[in-house]
């Protein structure tokens, strides 16, 4: 064996054992990612469930999710995934908000007019009889 195969052969063991450990963090860099994503995934998809019910405590989970994210280490992909998971939540959450604010409104509406009729009717009544009483 000559120095030089030698010396490449040393390299090449060097390089390799030098590569091992990038290889290690890359990998356990990488669980990590795919460990904090699935919690956050999971709590994402339990807010999105939980918009239809309780849309003011959905909400509120948004905002502490938001701030529980800050200086968490994903990628950029799995970010995106939690953020649109997030915001598919807070935008049903604001609907199920509006149409049970719609429904409270239409339901008071019915009721005021419900009482304008009985009011209006009343107030007839005893011109109706004036007038009876008049013409005869």
């Amino acid at each position: 064996m000559t120095k030089a195969d030698s010396l490449k052969k040393t390299e090449t063991a060097a390089g390799k054992s030098g590569r091992e450990p990038k290889d290690a963090i890359r990998y356990k860099r990488q669980e990590l990612y795919r460990e904090t994503f699935g919690y956050f995934e999971r709590k994402a998809y339990r807010i999105l469930d939980l918009a239809k019910y309780e849309p003011r405590e959905a909400k509120e989970m948004v905002k502490e999710t938001h701030r529980e994210l800050k200086g968490v280490q994903m990628s950029r992909d799995q970010f995106r995934t939690v953020y649109d998971l997030l915001d598919k939540a807070w935008e049903k959450a604001n609907w199920y908000l509006k149409k049970k604010y719609e429904d409270k409104h239409k339901e008071w509406t019915q009721r005021m007019q419900s009482h304008i009729e009985r009011w209006t009717s009343l107030l007839e009544k005893p011109v109706l009889a004036r007038e009876r009483k008049s013409h005869s």
